[in-house]
């Protein structure tokens, strides 16, 4: 059982950020902001909380910010670039030694009055300001901390080669960060959206906030009645260490089945005879005896070409013969050993007619075959 993903979706995206500094037309540092969102308009009931990081640098500005419910149910991180013209970018992250690398985003779509279906509309904007919105989540949030800087290939959507380069510097992001992050932890439950997966997985169920604890309730009853353990010492448990359980459950499960197969396996291989116990040579009035010791073939016709048939020969080299048995009609001649490991069956092949057979060994591998076809030589 696999724990549903920690997934929570506001359904409804703003489309400014209405920091007033971010409003304003010069160059921007990192500056936090906190708004309400409301259902309609300012005057409307309001509906949720936005909290976001935004900068700008020559027109183009860059905004991560978490949008929630009133409470505090449903959410999630989103990011965006916006810019006056309709316009195409790739971000990066660059390193403290000047590295240089591409930052992918997730679910990347243009949206407002000149766009359709995530994409730009053809013909002249409408509207003032234009955005590129992408999904984002916390554990990207860390990789832009601990960037030097971030970088903007930003290209008009109407001149695509005349692109180049914005780089924002991350120096007062942290700060700002810091601020964001204890203006949410501040709000209950808030906690849930600035956790790393690690932290997620890694940390008592007991010790993460309840609505996590909620929203898998049905896993943790369905993983209670699957290890046979209550809740309440699963809840001790972190995420990782219960997935080991389960999946430690699961080799012993598997390791019992497989047992239980060898052991059907064995129970057909019992019936297989000692060939050797059952050899009728020195045996005076059994002509086939005189051939033991020698090398046993048989010379088969096969079909050859491009669809048209005729009769070749084919010989093949069984191996030393070393006993001659009688096998009477239904009786076993060969026991196809299967495979536990891919969940094959053995099979078990039986004399067509009663005959006498030939115990033929090729190194390690015996074979028992029809004696009559087979000519044998020194």
């Amino acid at each position: 059982m696999k724990f549903k993903l920690i997934k929570f979706i506001v359904p409804i995206l703003a489309f400014c950020f209405y920091a007033p500094v971010l409003s304003a037309a010069e160059d921007v540092d990192w500056i936090f902001g906190k708004e309400a969102i409301y259902e309609a308009g300012p005057e409307s009931p309001t509906i949720g909380t936005r909290w976001a990081l935004g900068t700008r640098k020559d027109d183009i500005q860059i905004t991560f910010r978490l949008e929630t419910s009133t409470d505090m149910k449903q959410g999630g991180w989103l990011g965006d670039v916006r810019a006056p013209e309709k316009f195409y970018v790739k971000v990066y992250l660059v390193d403290d030694a000047g590295v240089k690398r591409y930052f992918k985003l997730e679910n990347g779509r243009a949206i407002g009055p000149d766009t359709e279906y995530g994409n730009w509309k053809e013909g002249p904007a409408t509207a003032d300001q234009q955005m590129l919105l992408f999904d984002f989540n916390w554990d990207q949030m860390q990789q832009v901390k601990k960037a030097k800087s971030i970088v903007l290939g930003y290209s008009p959507y109407d001149k695509r080669k005349d692109s180049q380069d914005i780089t924002i510097s991350l120096d007062s992001f942290t700060a700002r960060l810091n601020e964001l992050e204890a203006s949410v932890k501040a709000v209950n439950e808030g906690t849930k959206f600035i956790l790393t997966k690690e932290q997620i997985d890694t940390t008592p169920l007991n010790k993460l906030p309840a609505s996590i604890r909620e929203y898998w309730q049905d896993d943790l009853k369905q993983v209670s009645q699957k290890l046979s353990m209550p809740i309440s010492e699963l809840l001790k448990l972190s995420m990782q260490d219960i997935q080991k359980l389960q999946m430690d459950k699961a080799i012993q499960l598997k390791e019992a089945k497989l047992a239980q197969t060898r052991k059907a396996h064995q129970a057909i291989y019992d019936q297989e005879p000692e060939w050797f116990d059952i050899n009728v040579c020195p045996k005076p009035d059994v002509g086939y005896c005189n051939n033991i010791g020698k090398i046993a073939y048989l010379e088969d016709s096969m079909i050859k070409g491009d669809g048209v048939m005729f009769t070749g020969a084919m010989t093949i080299r069984y191996g030393k013969i070393y006993g001659v048995i009688w096998r009477s009609k239904g009786s076993i001649i060969e026991i196809y050993p299967g495979d536990v490991k891919w969940d094959r069956d053995p099979r078990i092949f039986r004399a067509p007619k009663a005959e006498y057979y030939y115990i033929i060994k090729d190194g390690d591998q015996l074979k028992i075959k029809p004696s009559a076809g087979i000519y044998a030589k020194d």
